[in-house]
């Protein structure tokens, strides 16, 4: 009932309070029309420099004008007078009062023509305009019935006969400054006011009786609210016994179902803690992602191993994260990635040679499988198993690179070089280029080992095979095939005077002076060429054609090279 109360109460004042601001509201805007229309027609007078009219009984000239030319007398002997704003004023401010019973001041508080005279009112009203005017932040407090704008002054006067007061600044306009320039005014200067009365029975009539509608509306609903919260309360009360009955049950069975569920909690959080125990205590990384591949879990294998911190990693991309690129950090296809297939597919996968991404930016080579987590609803996400090779595979490079490179002198070993050479055999059929095979025996070799030892000799091997690259290209290779024997693969177009020309630097350098352990050694290089310019040409007759070249090479002496002629098959230099 309180409640209804206030509410009503608070609803029927706020409406109260808006029928008056209403009322006033409707008035001013009659006032504020009445003035403009007036301060209208006095620009107008004051833009044209007045306005002559004929001097009739009702016209007379103006006493309080000061004009040289205020009183005119045409040919025809009729006179005009002029009408200056202020004359023009009071005159339309008569008619108005005569035909619609508004009073129309205007007013001054240094007024030239006495019945322009402030009545007391009026006199407080331009005070505050005035002072308005020379302080613009003060703010004039004149009661709650007044409506305070920059340039106007409304007060309602409430009692036997109500009226509404409305007061217009007028300001001195340029035009202004013919008529009123001798008494000191400026453009801008508060020049008067103009005063509006209105009869406010009418307005208070249509008000009252908005406001006894107002009063009948709100007691009637009063009454309807406070007659229907009583029967609603009724209703409540009987409610809330039965829901106080049913709560007493409810929470005897919550208590039950809670000790059941603290026990299920209390196992379950007993399985994940082994469970846990179990991922953290792996010897190899865990990952785990959603349907999204965003990080779920991270065990501290995983961690360590990728460089992150677990909450580094949680929550994260995985895929753009760790396995965004190969080993050449080239971008990999999504849509072929083992883990985006196993998160959006459902299928497992893996790899035995791949690389994560640290978080330092350095790879990792591990070796994974993917298995993805499937649910009821479909895959929910997938689980990862990952274990560093590093060291494996270091292992693996250096037995391969033991199998294929010469451990004395760091050159291709016969393994490679035969390797080497089968691809570049294709690669020069399908480009349809020639392919010169060279087999170089180093001539007095055996001697400098027999004098100076095994360690001079392998210094001598280094020496030479550092000559022979030095003399070639990038894309051609050197290999040591045994002993003092290496052989030569040279891809490409090779002409008869470009082969002359690096035949010729070869031997050239390997015939200048060897230091070896402080001795110096002379040797010389006999060396053998077959060119393979027809497809049918295998790799077995090649190399058997440059060995006969390389023999032909020491039978004519030794520091020499000699070119195997296919058509004669024989060899000539």
């Amino acid at each position: 009932m309180l409640l209804w109360t206030l509410v009503v109460g608070g609803s029927l004042w706020w409406n109260w309070k808006a029928t008056e601001a209403h009322s006033l509201e409707v008035a001013s805007k009659q006032a504020r029309q009445i003035g403009a229309m007036m301060e209208a027609m006095r620009l107008w007078n004051a833009s044209h420099g007045g306005v002559y009219v004929w001097q009739n009984e009702r016209m007379q000239p103006n006493p309080y004008l000061a004009h040289p030319e205020r009183d005119l007398m045409l040919d025809d002997g009729r006179q005009l007078t002029m009408i200056n704003p202020a004359f023009m004023t009071r005159g339309l401010i008569d008619i108005v009062r005569e035909k619609a019973a508004v009073r129309v001041h205007l007013t001054s508080l240094d007024p030239i023509n006495p019945g322009n005279q402030a009545n007391l009112w009026e006199t407080d009203m331009l005070k505050s305009l005035e002072q308005e005017v020379g302080d613009s932040a003060a703010e004039a407090e004149v009661g709650e019935n007044w409506l305070n704008g920059p340039s106007e002054r409304v007060e309602l006067i409430r009692g036997p006969s109500p009226e509404l007061r409305y007061m217009r600044a007028l300001r001195v306009e340029t035009a202004c400054l013919q008529c009123h320039q001798h008494q000191g005014y400026s453009v801008g200067d508060l020049r008067g006011g103009l005063s509006v009365t209105l009869p406010a029975a009418p307005m208070f009539t249509l008000e009252n009786q908005q406001k006894l509608n107002l009063a009948t509306f709100h007691g009637l609903a009063w009454l309807l609210l406070s007659f229907g919260s009583i029967g609603v309360l009724s209703r409540l009360r009987h409610q809330i016994r039965s829901l106080q009955d049913i709560n007493a049950q409810q929470d005897k069975l919550v208590e039950l179902r809670t000790r059941e569920l603290s026990a299920e909690v209390a196992e379950r959080q007993q399985a994940e803690a082994r469970l846990r125990l179990l991922i953290d205590s792996s010897a190899e990384g865990i990952l785990a992602t959603n349907a999204d591949g965003g990080c779920t879990l991270c065990n501290p294998v995983a961690a360590r191993l990728l460089g992150y911190a677990v909450s580094c990693l949680v929550g994260k991309h995985l895929r753009d994260l760790i396995a965004h690129s190969n080993a050449e950090g080239e971008p990999r296809d999504v849509r072929e990635c083992p883990i985006t297939r196993a998160y959006r597919l459902g299928e497992e996968g893996g790899e035995t040679e791949a690389v994560f991404w640290r978080a330092d930016g350095r790879s990792l080579s591990v070796e994974y499988r993917v298995h993805p987590i499937r649910t009821r609803n479909g895959v929910a996400g997938a689980v990862i198993n990952f274990r560093d090779i590093t060291e494996r595979k270091r292992i693996q490079d250096e037995v391969w690179r033991r199998a294929h490179y010469d451990a004395l002198t760091g050159l291709p070993n016969r393994i490679l070089f035969r390797e080497r050479l089968e691809q570049q055999l294709l690669q020069t059929r399908r480009r349809k280029e020639a392919l010169a095979i060279c087999f170089i025996d180093l001539d007095g070799f055996k001697q400098v080992n027999d004098t100076l030892g095994h360690d001079a000799g392998d210094v001598l091997l280094r020496q030479a095979g550092q000559r022979m690259l030095e003399c070639l290209r990038a894309s051609d290779t050197v290999a040591r095939l045994g002993g003092d024997e290496f052989a030569l693969i040279l891809p490409g177009s090779h002409s008869l005077a470009e082969l002359e020309l690096v035949m010729g630097r070869i031997v050239e350098s390997l015939a200048q002076t060897f230091v070896c352990n402080g001795h110096d050694v002379r040797i010389a290089g006999s060396i053998g060429v077959a060119i393979r310019r027809s497809e049918v040409t295998g790799i077995d007759e090649l190399l058997r054609r440059a060995d006969l070249a390389m023999y032909l090479a020491k039978r004519a002496g030794g520091n020499a090279w000699r070119l195997y002629e296919q058509d004669k098959d024989l060899v000539e230099g």
